[in-house]
């Protein structure tokens, strides 16, 4: 009996138990992958791909806008909606503005963006023609030296 008690509690407490322990043992020696690494390696992607984007177009910019949360109003604390460029390719001896739009609050371009929401493009052949509609991006396209524009959704 003593020794059914013994086997019992080996198969019944001990096993489990020392499952447990290799277990956990095993997995905090597991590797966590490297979210920089990782992310470094979706960047270099998405880059690719606009680059690519900009030479089959023959563009001399293209960038990629992210919507975020940007921050809260006060003193409703509700969260303020804003876009930045995130990833971006120029042509040699174009000047990069990725930096000019960052945290840019949307209601800014609400034009633009109400246009783009509902058409899913935006289509601007030409800056200098007063009959194509610019949506509001004209004074951007000035100051930018941006003679045409495209935009996807």
């Amino acid at each position: 009996m003593t020794t059914e008690i013994i086997v019992s509690f080996i198969t019944g407490v001990m096993g489990p138990v020392t499952l447990l322990y290799v277990k956990s043992v095993l997995d905090k020696r597991k590797k966590k992958p490297d979210m920089v690494k990782e992310t470094l390696k979706v960047s270099e992607l998405i880059t690719s791909k606009i680059e690519h984007i900009k030479e089959d177009l023959n563009c001399d910019r293209v960038w990629i806008t992210q919507f975020h949360n940007g921050g809260n109003f006060y003193p409703t604390g509700k969260s303020m909606a804003k876009f930045s460029i995130i990833y971006e390719t120029v042509n040699t001896h174009v000047t990069s503005k990725q930096s000019n739009f960052q945290n840019i609050p949307v209601n800014l371009f609400s034009k633009s963006i109400n246009h783009l929401l509902e058409h899913d493009i935006i289509e601007i052949h030409d800056f200098k023609d007063e009959t194509i509609p610019t949506y509001g991006l004209k004074y951007v396209a000035e100051e930018t030296g941006c003679k045409s524009t495209y935009i996807f959704d």
